[in-house]
């Protein structure tokens, strides 16, 4: 009997310890000061690079952030963090508890996580190219306020027609690898081309082959001098996206106003809050046909003073950027000044995790953040036959994030 007292009495205290433990723990969390015992453990479950574990001090808060998986056994482990591009619904934490933040960045295209159109409110917080994201990544693909307005490397309108003549070059430039997209951008172009000249480069429509010496990313621009060089020679070039979202900008936007090229664009269904002026670019959503559209780039690009008119923010000296919204977003985020602005952005992202999860502060990302148009074509229906791998898109979508929601726990909305 004793014995069994002694058990008992053993069993209580330790029980008592345990919810000791427990109480204290919370209560540090909630109201501790960190020292440097004490850190917040998050685990990048798809890390942005192959490998990583590190701590970083936000503020009076630190967290250590790694890509071992074993550290959610860690006590002080708070929650996940994902890459987007790199998210699988085949491979996801399991058993999502109430007290875990779960956190999305993603700088793409969702086209590449087709199941985000469904399911970012499984995340307490996001980073994305939505202005309304925690963090948002609208502008990361900007170059720099420098590059933007800088004319000294621009080809003025009669070099461009000159080059036309004796390089026998199109006013119009277009570069695509990746056919069969969910806008028809290839049914577009091609439509184009039957009214206009269109130098087509890239597996999509190609009909010229680049110099020798210069070379070409299928993803973005490749970053060299001479491609940039050669490629600021041509008058036009078409900036279609692969899908139509709200502030979700290609960079080939950017960089073709840098070089001082005349974008033909389809993309962002907000886009004109972005352009540096009214009419810095000519939107395919404008003409109701692509003969139309044709009809105008052939007026333009045989009139100087109409195709200067789309390059003021190159050829003005004073107050080139008219847009205001453009003005305060570029200084908001310091992109005149900033280096690498991709390093900046997850850097916030994770103090934003480390902060939020230190305190207790509970939030969930709203759908609106990924504000996207499927299927959604430009006017003339030339791109109707895009239809079915639209429909087959939004179907994929829908299961994957049937799925997600079920794995973490969410009920769907």
């Amino acid at each position: 009997m004793m014995l069994l007292g002694r058990y008992r009495n053993g069993k209580l205290l330790l029980l008592s310890f345990s919810l000791l433990l427990v109480l204290c723990t919370y209560l540090y969390r909630k109201h501790g000061k960190p020292t440097k015992s004490h850190y917040n453990v998050m685990v990048w479950w798809n890390p942005y690079v192959k490998q990583l574990d590190y701590h970083r001090k936000c503020g009076e808060v630190e967290c250590r952030f790694t890509s071992d998986r074993k550290a959610q056994k860690d006590p002080f482990f708070t929650g996940y963090l994902f890459h987007g591009k790199k998210m699988s619904i085949h491979d996801m934490p399991a058993n999502r508890r109430i007290d875990q933040y779960w956190g999305l960045y993603h700088d793409a295209s969702p086209r590449n996580a087709p199941f985000l159109l469904h399911s970012l409110d499984i995340f307490n917080f996001s980073s994305t190219f939505s202005r309304h994201s925690t963090v948002p990544l609208t502008l990361q693909s900007f170059t720099t306020l420098e590059e933007l307005i800088n004319y000294k490397n621009m080809y003025t309108f009669g070099l461009k027609t000159s080059f036309q003549k004796k390089m026998k070059l199109a006013p119009v430039l277009y570069i695509q690898s990746h056919c069969d997209t969910l806008t028809g951008r290839e049914l577009y172009v091609k439509e184009l081309g039957k009214h206009i000249s269109i130098d087509s480069y890239g597996n999509c429509l190609k009909n010229k082959t680049f110099p020798d010496g210069i070379t070409y990313d299928s993803i973005d621009f490749e970053d060299t001098r001479n491609f940039y060089e050669y490629v600021s020679k041509y008058k036009f070039i078409i900036v279609y996206q692969d899908i139509i979202c709200e502030d979700y900008i290609a960079d080939k936007f950017w960089k073709s106003l840098s070089l001082g090229i005349v974008p033909i664009y389809f993309g962002a269904t907000n886009i004109r809050n972005y352009l540096p002026n009214p009419n810095s670019a000519i939107l395919i959503d404008d003409f109701a046909t692509p003969f139309d559209l044709a009809q105008f780039i052939s007026q333009a690009s045989n009139n100087e003073d109409l195709y200067t008119s789309f390059l003021y923010h190159k050829t003005l000296d004073m107050y080139p950027i008219s847009n205001q919204l453009l003005v305060n977003a570029i200084f908001k985020e310091d992109i005149y000044y900033l280096a690498d602005r991709k390093t900046r952005s997850i850097v916030e992202f994770e103090c934003t995790a480390c902060v939020q999860s230190f305190h207790q502060e509970k939030l969930q990302t709203q759908q609106k953040e990924l504000s996207c148009e499927l299927p959604y074509f430009p006017p003339g229906n030339f791109t109707l036959k895009a239809l079915p791998r639209v429909r087959k898109f939004v179907e994929r979508a829908r299961m994957e994030a049937t799925i997600m929601h079920k794995m973490a726990g969410v009920s769907e909305t």
